[in-house]
């Protein structure tokens, strides 16, 4: 009966701390608010879309990218911790989201580690290839690179 006992309160020890652990997107959302401070926010314009680059002062690094293509409606954000792509927001236009959630709440996140896909959290959102915003937020990366370093930044 001791050994039933004994085994059965590891057994809920152990469920405990399971259930404390955090995952790695909500790992990802508290580094990203820690670097949002002391950023500054460069904005690039072109014919085909608006770009906000935010650049962390102290170390001396892009930390997102925001982007709006002007005829799209669409928006598209890229977080970067110490240069890798972590996390990728997407703010679709409604005549790209499926007819049945029109008017509903609607978002769709994608988190990455070492540039690979590791979780989303989607509600309302059609099927979509991140593959093809993945390499879009990488360029913009570069892009924003060789902006900041025509600015005499970095």
């Amino acid at each position: 009966m001791k050994m039933f006992i004994s085994v059965l309160i590891s057994l809920l020890f152990i469920q405990e701390g399971i259930a404390q652990e955090t995952s790695y997107k909500d790992s990802v959302i508290a580094l990203l608010n820690e670097t949002r401070r002391g950023t500054k926010v460069y904005n690039e314009h072109d014919k085909g879309a608006k770009r906000k680059y935010f650049y962390h002062k102290k170390t001396k690094k892009i930390v997102g990218i925001f982007i709006s293509p002007y005829k799209s409606g669409a928006a598209f954000q890229y977080e970067f911790i110490n240069n890798e792509l972590v996390m990728i927001r997407l703010y679709l236009p409604l005549s790209a989201l499926p007819p049945t959630s029109r008017g509903e709440k609607n978002y769709g996140v994608y988190f990455f580690k070492n540039n690979v896909f590791v979780d989303k959290d989607e509600l309302n959102f059609p099927q979509i290839d991140i593959e093809q915003f993945k390499v879009q937020g990488l360029e913009l990366f570069k892009r924003a690179v060789q902006f900041l370093e025509k600015k005499g930044i970095k």
